[in-house]
């Protein structure tokens, strides 16, 4: 799936049975710039879900029907990524581990206070925006360089190593004209021509063949707070 980042506000999906617990969450986490949506099952929010960016999911853990670890490991094996933060009335260590292997970035006890939930909603949010403009700056990465032909991309490479055309042309056993040639033809196909705009498309499409993205963004840090 393409992702393209909204202009819209951030969206909170909160998944709860208790409908108290719901309206309190939605009280404290409306705004201008976040809105929420309320579910009282997970069924109902996996049937509604659709991901944008940024978002998170507010995910109680015992649900009626399906789970919190049910919808956090259904999520994981449709390979949709959403900032889960769990809460829960009662957690154990293990448990809360468990919900963390599954995707969870922090575990909350309920009652939610809404001072320690803000900074974490603000946290997750902030984390899936820089992962989308990760993934969208990726796939503009692949998209320019799909452009070029395979020479060119050999060439685009030693471009990227900054040398210089008698280096790229020693290393391709090919006439400075000819680098010249190509170097020109790469600078029409990805709409650059300056060195540092090259250098930085060349990272960050190496970054993502070494699967960058989850691993270079600030991953919200894990409370537990249920476990203390």
């Amino acid at each position: 799936m393409e992702i393209h980042l909204k202009t819209c506000s951030a969206t909170i999906n909160i998944v709860d049975s208790d409908p108290e617990v719901r309206h309190s969450l939605q009280r404290v986490l409306d705004s201008d710039t976040r809105r929420t949506i309320a579910y009282a099952t997970g069924e109902e929010f996996l049937a509604d879900f659709i991901p944008e960016h940024p978002s998170c999911l507010i995910l109680d853990l015992y649900l009626p029907g399906m789970s919190g670890q049910d919808i956090l490991q259904r999520l994981r094996t449709e390979n949709v990524e959403i900032p889960t933060i769990v809460i829960a009335a009662h957690v154990d260590v293990a448990t809360a581990l468990r919900a963390i292997r599954l995707g969870a970035v922090d575990v909350c006890p309920k009652p939610v206070d809404p001072n320690a939930l803000l900074p974490l909603v603000d946290r997750a949010l902030a984390f899936d925006a820089a992962r989308a403009r990760q993934r969208q700056q990726l796939s503009d990465a692949r998209k320019r360089l799909a452009r070029l032909t395979p020479r060119e991309r050999q060439l685009f490479e030693l471009v990227v190593e900054c040398q210089s055309y008698k280096e790229m042309a020693a290393t391709l056993g090919i006439s400075t004209r000819t680098v010249e040639h190509h170097r020109a033809h790469i600078t029409s196909k990805l709409g650059m021509d300056r060195l540092p705009d090259m250098v930085r498309l060349g990272l960050v499409a190496d970054d993502g063949e070494r699967g960058f993205g989850i691993a270079a963004v600030e991953i919200p840090h894990l409370a537990l707070q249920a476990t203390r």
